[in-house]
């Protein structure tokens, strides 16, 4: 009996440590994509919301952060996302790309986000303090494709 509530908890902690990776690393590939693009815009209103994007995921990694340094491997260290976000089609955004271009790419990009992050955390073994910062990361995407779709309708 001790040994199946042991497993349950060691489950618990994977689990938990899962969700809280790829929120780190969905947080940090934002951040990467959204500097990548900063440098390739024009819009006044599409780099303040680039700027919005990298505060957002910024918080978003620090609450991850604290929990993932006291978990009992190098988890942490482990996590390498340069140049990952290369793989959502970024790369094939131009310097002559339109705001329309950009800002569908964003909320793209916003969507894979919340999905990656609901199958993961959508887990009744998933610790609520990881939920809340999984929540958090579906929030902020959500209010960026809000915020994103306001500076289209806006012109």
């Amino acid at each position: 009996m001790i040994i199946i509530l042991l497993r349950c908890i060691l489950d618990m902690g994977n689990i938990d440590k899962s969700v809280l990776k790829n929120i780190y690393q969905a947080s940090k590939i934002g951040i990467e994509s959204a500097e990548y693009l900063f440098g390739k815009v024009l819009d006044r209103d599409i780099k303040s919301q680039l700027n919005n994007y990298v505060k957002q995921y910024s918080n978003i990694i620090s609450q991850t952060e604290k929990i993932l340094k006291n978990m009992p491997d190098k988890t942490l260290e482990s996590l390498n996302t340069k140049n990952q976000f290369m793989w959502n089609g970024i790369d094939n955004i131009s310097s002559y790309a339109n705001k329309q271009e950009i800002a569908n790419f964003l909320i793209s990009s916003s969507k894979k986000g919340i999905e990656s992050i609901i199958s993961y955390s959508n887990n009744d073994m998933v610790n609520d303090n990881v939920k809340k910062i999984a929540n958090s990361y579906i929030k902020c995407e959500k209010q960026n494709i809000q915020n994103i779709c306001k500076v289209i309708e806006k012109n």
